[in-house]
């Protein structure tokens, strides 16, 4: 097992021409799902029979008795389905995700004909598989800009800045229009505006500028507004912009922006000589109906469930295609495969709604199980931004021996199959932090083992990752993450298709076999109701910027 630990690394929680192998040669190319596809076409001709697989009985069974189950098929999944994995397929998938955003305002997000749009594609695309099929509606209070966010210096020297370019409004902030000089708040460090007793002595209706880091942005805007400031700034610690959340319902009542690095810093240094800024947020909360979708087996044993997840939404300032349209493409794939089976195990494949505000969709859904149901979930595996340009292989860290956190028990069994495809090619994989910030949040807190892949967001690469898995140093995993160029030329096609098998991998490893993970329900601890995870008491990981 080939893994580097990278404490520092922001599993983000995470340019183009990145490469998949050690040496950084390019593996965009389609020659594995090629090759594979080429050597199964062989097969089906060699024997006559019809059936696949290659002993000329007609069972399609493969061990040439001829006492198989009389259909021609190899529904016992006794395949490699990492084999069966079709690259041109799923970016097929992907295009058509992308030309719904481009023919929706460039967006998939929530309430958006966008998401609707997306919703309708896979299922349409889930249909003929075979597959239980159900939609599970929900309501989401969504955060609703009525007009452009103001920012601008008033004073000493009058500068307008400009939203989307130099600052955005975090997600969920409260509405406002204030004019009030700017006090800087434990703004050279690592965890500006996290403790209450920072802003002792802060001067009432003025304006917190704060930097990110250490802590969840909620709990800085709530140190802020309880120490009196009519608005709060925080500027990003790693240059640009991306699309930020306060988390749903946070209790925040007062303006909330991000700033881009270079900005804060420049806040930073006129607070010295007393700048003056005017800050205004038009916004206010809309209930939005919302759905989530599901793909379920019809054999397995409903008392062994594997679930399987992927967020459909983007953000409202792009179309979503690595986050997350990469994980709705992989599970796909996965759907197509699995549908030539028998799994022992019953499969859900799911696809949540509203996570980029808050994990919602699949929150939702944990809660309104029974805690019967919850009891069979044996596993749940996650699948958010598989396919980044400037990449490097993450694996949730299920046991901790990289990040110090475990995941509920299992969860570094789930971790050691995603990780066996990855070793088989001799390629390195990182550890990534279970900190709650994608959709097995809700999962791991109801105490089922979980595990996931994915390749980065905004947070830069390592040295050391960049020296074994290739791609730029210093740069982000994903520079277009959260933006309008999140579009299908933001995909690496060589570490997408690699997710892919690893995650066909460990769905056929635990699907035909799962008494290892189904051993473990049983001593489980007992099962609550959930509300939207706190994120508060997670102080590293940045993926979807609940935090940080």
């Amino acid at each position: 097992m080939r893994r580097v630990w990278s404490l520092g690394v922001c599993a983000p929680l995470f340019l183009f021409g990145c490469s998949d192998t050690p040496d950084g040669e390019d593996t965009s190319s389609t020659s594995d799902a090629s090759d594979s596809s080429a050597s199964t076409a062989e097969d089906d001709s060699g024997d006559g029979d019809g059936d696949g697989d290659g002993d000329g009985d007609g069972d399609g069974d493969g061990d040439g008795d001829g006492a198989g189950d009389g259909d021609g098929d190899t529904n016992a999944c006794d395949f490699e389905l990492k084999d069966q994995i079709d690259l041109g397929a799923a970016m097929a998938d992907l295009a058509a995700l992308a030309d719904i955003g481009s023919t929706n305002g460039d967006t998939r997000s929530l309430g958006t004909p966008g998401y609707a749009a997306s919703l309708d594609f896979v299922e349409q695309a889930l249909i003929p598989l075979g597959y239980e099929i159900t939609r599970e509606p929900f309501d989401v209070e969504a955060f609703t800009e009525f007009t452009d966010p103001v920012l601008e210096a008033t004073s000493p020297d009058p500068v307008t800045h400009v939203p989307g370019d130099d600052f955005v409004t975090m997600q969920y902030s409260g509405a406002g229009d204030v004019v009030a000089l700017v006090t800087g708040v434990e703004t050279s460090s690592g965890s500006s505006g996290c403790n209450a007793d920072a802003f002792t002595g802060f001067p009432a209706g003025n304006i917190a500028l704060i930097r990110r880091g250490g802590c969840t942005f909620r709990t800085k805007a709530l140190n802020a507004q309880d120490a009196g400031a009519a608005a709060v700034l925080v500027f990003n610690n790693t240059g640009g912009l991306f699309t930020p959340t306060l988390g749903e319902n946070p209790g925040v009542n007062i303006p909330v922006l991000l700033t881009t690095a270079a900005l804060g810093q420049e806040l930073d240094a006129g607070t010295s000589n007393g700048i003056t800024v005017h800050v205004a947020v038009d916004a206010e909360l809309v209930t939005v109906a919302t759905e989530n979708l599901f793909a379920q087996t019809i054999d397995g044993d409903a008392s062994t469930v594997l679930v399987l997840g992927s967020h459909l939404d983007s953000v409202p300032a792009g179309p979503g295609i690595n986050d997350n349209g990469s994980g709705a493409a992989l599970m796909l794939e996965l759907a197509r495969g699995l549908a030539t089976c028998t799994p022992t195990a019953k499969v859900q494949f799911s696809w949540w709604g509203a996570e980029e505000v808050g994990l919602v969709g699949s929150t939702h859904h944990v809660n309104a199980m029974t805690s019967a149901d919850l009891d069979a979930v044996i596993g749940y595996f996650n699948y958010d931004m598989v396919a980044s340009p400037n990449f490097t292989r993450f694996v949730y860290d299920g046991d901790g021996s990289g990040t110090g956190a475990a995941g509920p028990d299992g969860s570094g069994i789930i971790e050691r199959e995603l990780i066996r495809t990855f070793d088989d090619l001799d390629l390195q994989v990182v550890p990534a932090l279970l900190d709650n910030r994608s959709d097995y949040a809700a999962f791991a807190e109801a105490g089922v083992p979980v595990g996931g892949l994915f390749t980065g967001a905004e947070a830069l690469k390592s040295a050391e990752e960049a020296a074994s898995q290739g791609g730029e140093e210093d740069v982000a995993y994903d520079a277009c993450y959260h933006r309008a160029c999140d579009t299908l030329d933001n995909v690496n096609q060589g570490v997408f298709e690699l997710n892919m098998k690893s995650a066909a991998h460990a769905l056929q490893f635990f699907a035909t076999d799962p008494s290892e993970l189904a051993s473990l329900a049983s001593v489980r601890a007992p099962v609550t109701k959930l509300r939207l995870p706190s994120l508060d008491d997670h102080s590293a990981g940045c993926q979807h910027h609940l935090d940080r």
